[in-house]
Order: structure tokens, then sequence, then C-alpha cells
């Protein structure tokens, strides 16, 4: 025996060589337990031993792969049906009623003429109630502008009905905008064109670029629509007794409205006794640049004296102007007849103030409301006497 084999022999008798023999002997073991729990492919990548796989039976596609596909990605735009939006909007009840009406006249189907129904009396204090509550007009959308502190004394929408201007007796002008105005209804614009006077008279042009206003002063601005100050009519002297001699009122203007033909004139009325008539491109006057008015006419009782303005108005083709006066007259004038006296006058019109006159379409009837309680409409080719009266319509005020 050599020395190694001697050694290797020695070596084996040793606890360290039989402890290693033991641990081998575990380990093969071990790893041949965890190879019969492998899998095909496991097995397959340990040592490259491959497996035999099953085969799956391929089944047959009743549609094409590509038809199961999705054709559209994202939302789908629903088009509109113009039926459903139609019945959306119909009144159920009322259809269910007259179905039920019809059912109960073919119940009710007799041979020969029909009996006739027993008139009912009409209760005149039912029906001025219902029109009293505004049942008779066909109100659909309603809301509710709290811009003003007090009472709202005049209002005017623009041409295009995109905004609406409100002056109040807490001396504020109001600037909405219909298109730009969210739900909590707030002006754009608040602004005092005359500090401490309250609001009396509110018009838009033609073209609704200038707004007219007059307050419990005797001058009256134009502003733009957005507000921005454009001009002043001038002030005239109170000292002087001949109105004719002044520049512009030497008392309070109670109404100003603009001409519908023409976008720079415009016509103002006031307690001096005068209508006068502007022009915004006549020559201005002054450090301020005011403007002065082109047309005076003077407004006269019975006896001749001077009788206070109230309020005015243009007709439709801006060829009349009509004024009414504190004691119940109206005066009428053409374009032709500026110069002149008036050439329609009705010094009895209303036993009150006249408070308010608007014209027709045609130009050719006006009416007018006053503080007795009552409302006229007048023909011009018949001018002393009211073509028809509404009594019994409260007025408390004289400027409505």
């Amino acid at each position: 025996m050599s020395d190694d084999e001697s050694e290797m022999e020695r070596m084996r008798k040793t606890p360290k060589y039989a402890s290693l023999q033991m641990q081998r002997q575990c380990m093969g073991i071990r790893m041949r337990d965890e190879a019969e729990k492998c899998t095909p492919k496991q097995k397959e990548d340990q040592d490259g031993f491959k497996a035999p796989r099953a085969r799956v039976p391929v089944q047959k596609r009743e549609k094409p792969f590509e038809e199961e596909l999705p054709q559209e990605f994202g939302r789908k735009f629903r088009a509109a049906d113009p039926s459903e939006i139609h019945n959306s909007y119909e009144r159920k009840d009322l259809k269910e009623g007259l179905m039920k009406e019809e059912m109960e006249q073919e119940d009710d189907f007799l041979i020969g003429p029909p009996v006739p129904k027993e008139t009912e009396e009409v209760d005149e204090n039912e029906f001025a109630d219902f029109i009293k509550n505004g049942a008779n007009f066909p109100v659909s959308h309603q809301a509710v502008i709290k811009g003003h502190n007090r009472g709202v004394m005049a209002l005017d929408i623009d041409p295009s009905g995109n905004r609406v201007i409100t002056g109040g007796s807490d001396y504020q002008l109001n600037f909405y905008d219909f298109q730009g105005m969210n739900q909590k209804l707030k002006p754009y614009r608040t602004l005092q064109p005359f500090e401490g006077h309250p609001i009396t008279s509110l018009s838009f042009n033609n073209t609704g670029s200038n707004l007219l206003v007059s307050a419990g002063k005797n001058t009256v601005k134009i502003y733009t629509r957005d507000g921005i100050d454009v001009q002043e009519t001038m002030k005239g002297d109170i000292y002087l007794r001949d109105m004719v001699h002044t520049k512009g009122h030497a008392e309070i203007v109670n109404e100003a409205r603009w001409n519908p033909a023409q976008k720079d004139l415009f016509a103002t009325v006031s307690y001096d006794g005068t209508l006068r008539l502007w022009d915004l491109n006549s020559k201005h006057i002054g450090l301020d640049q005011n403007i002065t008015y082109q047309h005076l006419l003077k407004l006269k009782g019975k006896n001749g004296m001077k009788s206070a303005g109230n309020c005015c108005c243009y007709s439709r083709d801006g060829e009349l102007v009509v004024a009414g006066t504190t004691n119940g007259g109206m005066h009428l004038w053409h374009q032709r007849s500026y110069f002149g006296n008036p050439t329609f006058a009705n010094y009895d019109a209303h036993k009150g103030e006249v408070s308010s006159i608007c014209f027709t379409q045609d130009s050719l009837q006006l009416f007018s409301r006053g503080t007795d309680s009552s409302m006229k409409m007048w023909d011009l080719r018949r001018f002393k006497e009211a073509v028809h009266v509404w009594e019994n319509m409260p007025n408390e005020s004289s400027r409505m």
C-alpha cells in the first residue's frame, strides 16, 4: 500500500469524513424528490429533457377574428331625435285630459242633434282676480335680479336684446349682459351718473351703441353701451326768464328719449316748460365741451301759461315728437313745425298728470297713461277725443 492510499484510509476513519458523507447522501435524496415534483417545462430547463406535450384541439370560429375586434374607440355620439325632444316638452296632463274627454264623448254618443249645454255665468270678481294675478300672460321663464337697494325707477333693453340697463332711487346704474351672466345674476358694471340724484329715465339709441341717462338734474349724460362717459348737455341759466336764451334746461329733466330713425338725435323734457331737441354732432362749447340744443319747443296750458313737462316720446319714423305735461295736456309736433305752435294739442287729455306716452308701430295712434288711474288710446286723425279708455288702473306715481 502506498503512502497516498494509507493517508486516504486514515481520513475515511475520521468523524469529519463520516459527517461529509452523510451530508452528501441527504443532498442526493432531496434533489431526487424535487426532480419528481418538477413540471416537464422545468425539467427541460434544468437538464435539457423535452417531455411530450398533449395536443389541444383547435376550435373553429363562428365569426372572423377581425369582426370581434372593436371598430370604434371613445364616447359614441348619440344623434338628437326631434320626436324625442318634442315628447319631453309635451304636457302629458293636457294630453290625458283630451283623451279622457274624447272617450267620454264616444260613450255619450247619441243619435240626432246633441242636447244644448247650460251656459254658466261668469263671475266678474273672479275674472278681475284672473287678470290681476297675471294668469293671462304666457310666462314660461322667470328670473329675479336683485341689484338695487331701493326701488327701480328706469329700465331699458338694447335693440339686440343682449343687454339691459336699470336705474334706481339708490342713485346707481347697473349694466347686465345676458350672454355673459352666470347664476349669481350680478351686473358686470355699476356706476353713479349723478351722485345723490335718483335715475329718472334710460334710453338706448337705435344701434345700441349709446345710452341716454337723466336724473334729478338739469343735465343729461350720454354713455357708451359699456358705461364709458361720452357727453353731457349744457346747463341752463336759472336766472333768465325766457327759456329761449338759455343753452340748456334750467330745471329738472324728467325724461330723455332717442330718435328711433337717427342715432345722434334725442329729445328731453323738463319742469322748465320746454321740450328740447339735441344733436350729438352739434357745436360743443365750454371747457367741458358740452352740447347745446338745436330746437326748443314750449309747453303751454289753456291760459297760455307755462306748463311743466313730464314725459316725451318719438314716433317710429322719427317725424313726430309728443310731450305730456303735469296739468294733463299733450302737445305733438311734426318735424316741419319745430319752430311754431304744436301740430296737435289736447289740453284736457287726463284729469291728472300725463305720466307716460307711447306711439304705435304705424305712428298713427298713441297711448297715454295718467295719474287719474286711466290709460287712453288716441288717433292722430281725431286727436280731440280718445278712441278707447281703460279705467280703474291705479297709478300713484307720475313716472308710470
